[in-house]
């Protein structure tokens, strides 16, 4: 069950990002992420891009686990619905996850300041951050999935 969880959480990141980088791409072509302005627009996106994220990743995670139950009910009649007890197994993976995450988000934040002193835009730096993070995400939940699959 939590291979598919990640499964859902990993399509719908990418999705939502894509077309937030899309979307953000085409304000700054036409200079609107420039000034204090262009500040406080990145801003207020950046935190509706996060209550969009939370809020896409919960309900399909929690219409992903219905539907897959469902799912599986039906094709073996003798079996119980998925039980999300963690086990020691559980926590080590999730662990490996964190682990990769924090290191690939530290490199990303490194890069984003490198680019800061470099002369770049402080919006193209924050959105810099803020992909660091959802590429951390991404990358830890697919080092999880590895574990899963590869049995720990």
């Amino acid at each position: 069950m939590k291979e598919r969880n990640i499964y859902v959480t990993v399509s719908s990141t990418i999705l939502i990002f894509a077309g937030y980088l899309f979307k953000m791409n085409g304000y700054y072509q036409e200079g609107l992420l420039e000034g204090t302005e262009g500040l406080q627009f990145t801003g207020k996106s950046i935190l509706i891009l996060i209550g969009v994220m939370a809020g896409a990743n919960i309900v399909l995670n929690i219409l992903g686990t219905i539907g897959f139950t469902i799912k599986d009910s039906v094709q073996n009649k003798d079996c119980k619905p998925g039980q999300l007890i963690e086990d020691e197994r559980d926590k080590i993976i999730e662990l490996k996850g964190m682990q990769v995450s924090y290191a690939v988000f530290g490199a990303g934040l490194i890069l984003s300041l490198i680019a800061l002193t470099m002369g770049w835009a402080a919006p193209v730096v924050i959105i810099m951050i803020i992909g660091s993070l959802v590429l951390a995400e991404i990358i830890g939940n697919i080092k999880k999935l590895f574990h899963y699959r590869r049995g720990f």
